[in-house]
């Protein structure tokens, strides 16, 4: 989970792998073991649970019929009915139902519930698990989630979107293209980056600026030099943070400064500190406390122009569509299947399983999705 509020996702000045702090500027990102590789099991205390231990690739899932026999999120959703056997991959790999059938069984009988209600229920935790994940990156931070766009990825994300929206009050998705390879096709569309960072504590004072600019200057040459030296070319646009804190605080808050940097002056600095630490902590003291610079950061960043991808030209009146019955919180449901590229001009109201060769988007009751002018998929609530 990341949260991007004002055009660009956040960094981090430190990351925890293992339970080990690692203090090196990171994209601050929340993570949570809710794919569906993620194998639901029972505590000590006898209530059930999904992740964060995960099958993996190999042997992966029951259903891949690789080996692995213990129920994952994607057993329970081929069980459920949200993923269909025969166009799994694109109806390109073949998943056994019977063996993610037979792996949720054991769970069920240990809870003495039918296999269907299990995996409707192994389903809704690791929905719940992605909640809890997505309000440590905003409400905990003094965000408002129902002010954002949820935009899912993976081969399951926008199977659980649309459930994880309701519970946080947001009332638009955008499920992109290719959004089961998302991860790597980034690696091809996003920009070239790169950050220099200086340690070094400076107490906030009236003629500070001129020190501050001197080292953002530094660091800005030495960044751009990097680049020059790996024949990266275009235009450069650079991001210029300071990590502050007042006097005495064991954290410090990331202050992004505007591209003027050059204008501001300590009061003007003191004031975008204050406004970053009222909006996570819902207070700031008084001007007259002292502030420290703990450390600078400087990104340059230069835009890739060419993307790999060619939007999705969608059927003008609707293409082949059928009918299945998915089981969800207890209740049957029809639910139409269709793939993408056959959303028509006006789109499609849920309940639908909508198909597009590397991921499966599920859209409820009450959701209506429809295909925007660059290909993305649009699921806006129509009882917000």
């Amino acid at each position: 989970m990341s949260l991007i509020a004002e055009g660009s996702p956040a960094l981090s000045p430190q990351t925890m792998i293992d339970g080990l702090p690692v203090r090196t500027p990171v994209m601050d990102i929340a993570t949570v073991g809710a794919g569906g590789g993620s194998i639901a099991w029972l505590d000590d205390g006898g209530l059930l649970r999904v992740g964060p231990r995960s099958a993996g690739a190999q042997p992966g899932p029951a259903c891949y019929g690789r080996g692995g026999i213990e129920p994952t999120v994607t057993d329970a959703h081929l069980v459920r009915g949200t993923l269909q056997s025969q166009s799994f991959l694109g109806g390109r790999m073949s998943v056994d139902r019977d063996a993610a059938t037979q792996a949720l069984s054991t769970l069920a009988h240990s809870l003495d519930l039918t296999t269907g209600v299990l995996a409707d229920s192994v389903i809704r935790i690791a929905e719940g698990n992605i909640v809890r994940a997505i309000q440590q990156v905003s409400t905990e931070r003094g965000l408002d989630p129902r002010e954002f766009i949820l935009v899912p990825f993976g081969g399951a994300g926008p199977l659980h979107a649309a459930r994880v929206a309701e519970e946080l009050g947001i009332n638009t998705i955008l499920v992109p293209q290719n959004a089961g390879v998302l991860s790597a096709a980034g690696l091809l569309m996003s920009d070239y980056v790169h950050y220099q960072s200086r340690t070094q504590r400076l107490t906030l004072y009236e003629n500070a600026t001129g020190q501050i600019q001197s080292i953002l200057a530094q660091l800005r040459e030495r960044a751009t030099q990097h680049l020059d030296e790996l024949g990266v070319s275009g235009e450069m646009r650079y991001e210029q943070i300071l990590e502050m804190r007042y006097i005495g605080q064991a954290f410090e808050l990331s202050v992004t400064l505007p591209q003027d940097v050059d204008q501001l002056n300590s009061e003007q600095i003191h004031q975008l500190f204050r406004n970053a630490h009222h909006r996570v902590f819902e207070f700031s003291k008084p001007p007259e406390d002292l502030v420290e610079i703990v450390s600078y950061r400087v990104g340059v960043h230069v835009r890739v122009e060419q993307y790999p991808f060619a939007p999705d030209t969608p059927a003008p009146n609707g293409g082949q569509q059928r009918t299945i019955g998915i089981t969800e919180n207890g209740r049957s449901i029809d639910c139409t299947v269709l793939a993408r590229s056959d959303i028509g001009a006006n789109g499609i109201a849920g309940s639908a399983l909508i198909e597009d060769g590397t991921a499966t988007v599920y859209v409820p009751g009450g959701w209506h999705a429809r295909v925007d002018t660059v290909g993305n998929l649009i699921m806006e609530c129509e009882n917000p």
